[in-house]
């Protein structure tokens, strides 16, 4: 039996979560759209809206297998978030994730200590 796509892209999500949890980052796991529950709907974060949270550093993952692309609602929401200085990116495996997060927080330790964002707000 082989997995669906769906289900490989829910593990790569769920070992892209264990990888950030084990280097000390809090990852949220969002979902959009909409889900039945007895009685109606659930709506859920807007379609398009990128796959996980992470805090701190805080930026937005769409996780996509490679080879998949991301979709129209996907690429609305990735172009609105830039637009708004909101940071998203999409990644496609484990290392690029952990490597990526790991690059956001160097940077703004940097930034902390070298004092540049209480400069820019006092200037």
């Amino acid at each position: 039996m082989t997995a669906t796509d769906a289900e490989l892209e829910t593990t790569l999500k769920k070992n892209i979560c264990v990888a950030l949890d084990t280097m000390g980052f809090r990852v949220v796991r969002i979902q959009s759209g909409r889900a039945k529950v007895r009685g109606g709907w659930m709506w859920l974060a807007k379609k398009g809206t990128p796959d996980l949270l992470v805090l701190s550093p805080y930026v937005f993952l769409e996780v996509k297998r490679p080879g998949k692309e991301l979709s129209p609602d996907q690429r609305d929401w990735h172009d609105w978030a830039k637009g708004a200085g909101v940071p998203v990116t999409t990644v496609r495996g484990v290392q690029e994730a952990c490597r990526f997060v790991l690059g956001l927080r160097t940077e703004q330790e940097h930034r902390d200590r070298m004092g540049w964002e209480g400069r820019a707000a006092n200037e």
